[in-house]
């Protein structure tokens, strides 16, 4: 069961990564657009699963359509936006991978990855784990953290590099999952301390007081997602590991 649900958890990462940031497959009001999405969920299910469970990857992409038809076609005065309708959507498509689990919880096992031998097998599930939280905190944890800061934004652009925030975002949260995951959280306390160094400027000028407490917002929120995801990965590696 647990083989079967990092796999389908894995798969629904690198898929939904996908959907949502590449141009080919964002675009799902149009036919084409929306059966590249499907197309994209059913092979890295597929893939993750290591067979072709045609009963299981029906129902996943009939599951992913239904959601997507209902996100388009919702009234728009009573749809969600923001954080809310991106929690309420992952949400559902969570239950539904769970309900997936239920149903067929030795998929995995059945498939190419479940015939190898069982030391093999530990580390590619836990190397799947891996891959998951560390999308999780880092590709995730920047959609997360642009939805969450988005209602405190400073109204006057703070400055900077066009994309310089999300890819200190990204290291921030990279790093501190890597610090956990191999037994140094110290090095969390050291990224916390350089990253004060370096804004020190930003946080003790008074007259940025917006700005200041925006950046410290998002600090916080940035390196606590990424250490509940590095703890959570750490147990799932461990799992298979120990």
């Amino acid at each position: 069961m647990f083989e079967t649900a990092i796999a389908l958890l894995c798969a629904h990462l690198f898929s939904d990564g996908i959907n949502a940031s590449h141009w080919l497959l964002a675009d799902k009001t149009r036919p084409w657009g929306l059966a590249l999405s499907m197309a994209n969920v059913a092979s890295w299910a597929g893939l993750a699963l290591g067979e072709l469970d045609l009963p299981l990857l029906t129902l996943l992409v009939l599951s992913h359509l239904t959601v997507e038809t209902a996100k388009s076609r919702w009234p728009e005065k009573t749809r969600l936006s923001g954080l809310s309708a991106f929690s309420l959507e992952q949400a559902l498509r969570l239950a539904i991978l769970a309900v997936l689990v239920s149903w067929r919880p030795d998929a995995a096992a059945q498939g190419i990855w479940g015939h190898l031998s069982a030391p093999v097998q530990a580390y590619i599930w836990a190397g799947m784990a891996a891959v998951s939280g560390a999308s999780l905190a880092v590709h995730t944890g920047g959609r997360v953290m642009k939805l969450v800061t988005a209602p405190i934004a400073p109204r006057a652009p703070i400055g900077g590099l066009d994309m310089g925030g999300r890819y200190i975002g990204w290291l921030e949260r990279g790093l501190t999952f890597l610090f956990v995951l191999y037994g140094h959280p110290e090095g969390v306390g050291f990224l916390l301390t350089a990253k004060s160094i370096f804004r020190f400027g930003d946080i003790t000028d008074a007259s940025k007081r917006e700005n200041t407490e925006y950046i410290i917002i998002g600090t916080m929120a940035s390196f606590g997602w990424g250490l509940i995801i590095a703890i959570l990965t750490a147990a799932a590696v461990h799992h298979w590991l120990a």
